[in-house]
């Protein structure tokens, strides 16, 4: 074994220490090359080749004595079937558990074209970020068939947020708009408290269509013209309207003068 790695003293000559120099030169040119650990004259960061294994070692511990798998020469380094397995934990230690290929597919999310089969948290801010300065910014909702249900978007030309509802065939069913002017629903503007007073169009302030000032108050008629129409009749059925006084007539008729 390549291991041996004596201590020369300071007051120890030249010639006397020849060996011990070859000795440490292959120590360090095998990296420590043998069958089993050093157990002598150890050095955190210290490599040892175990030619018993056909892999490379380092001492990431001295105190605790601590030997990490760096690779294995048999096999690609960080090969699939190596990574995560017992080899790559500490010698003789707790292991450090690094995921395998296999792990590494299932535990993480690429950045492009993955699937996320369980729940994501954001605990503060999740955003989702135009890719451009021409771009708009979408987030799709979809069932477990994939068919689009629902899109949350931002519309750059027209600097709007979208609610978009959809049925199982991708109809769009409902869309909520909010703009910079009036919030719609399928085009229609929502009724809400800062837009309900008169003017706003809204069927709720009108009546038949008509404004409120398009009417007038019974006890009020003060001006206007009444439609014949409306005045009472008497008690034959019928009524007369003239410019002066009548001149006859019979018992129950109704004369208005204007």
């Amino acid at each position: 074994m390549a291991q041996n790695y004596p201590d020369i003293p300071s007051t120890e000559t030249l010639q006397n220490s020849r060996q011990k120099l070859l000795d440490r030169d292959d120590a360090v040119a095998s990296c420590f090359a043998g069958t089993t650990f050093p157990t002598a004259g150890l050095v955190e960061g210290m490599f040892c080749y175990r030619s018993d294994e056909k892999r490379l070692y380092q001492l990431s511990d001295a105190v605790a004595i601590t030997w990490k798998l760096v690779f294995d020469l048999a096999k690609t380094p960080l090969h699939g079937e190596e990574v995560g397995s017992a080899a790559y934990k500490d010698a003789g230690t707790a292991a450090d558990n690094v995921p395998t290929t296999a792990d590494a597919d299932g535990r993480y999310v690429l950045k492009a074209g993955d699937t996320m089969t369980g729940a994501l948290t954001a605990l503060a801010t999740l955003a989702a970020r135009a890719s451009g300065a021409t771009g708009d910014v979408h987030v799709n909702l979809q069932d477990e068939t994939g068919n689009a249900r629902g899109q949350l978007s931002w519309q750059r030309s027209d600097n709007t947020v979208r609610l978009r509802l959809y049925d199982a065939i991708g109809t769009l069913l409902q869309e909520l708009v909010l703009a910079t002017g009036d919030v719609t629903i399928d085009g229609g503007k929502v009724w809400h408290a800062g837009n309900d007073g008169a003017g706003s169009g809204l069927d709720a302030d009108l009546l038949d269509g008509q404004e409120g000032s398009f009417y007038r108050n019974a006890s009020n008629l003060d001006a206007g013209t009444v439609a014949d129409a409306r005045l009472p009749s008497n008690a034959h059925g019928g009524r007369t309207v003239s410019t002066g006084m009548p001149a006859g007539g019979a018992d129950g008729d109704i004369w208005y003068v204007v």
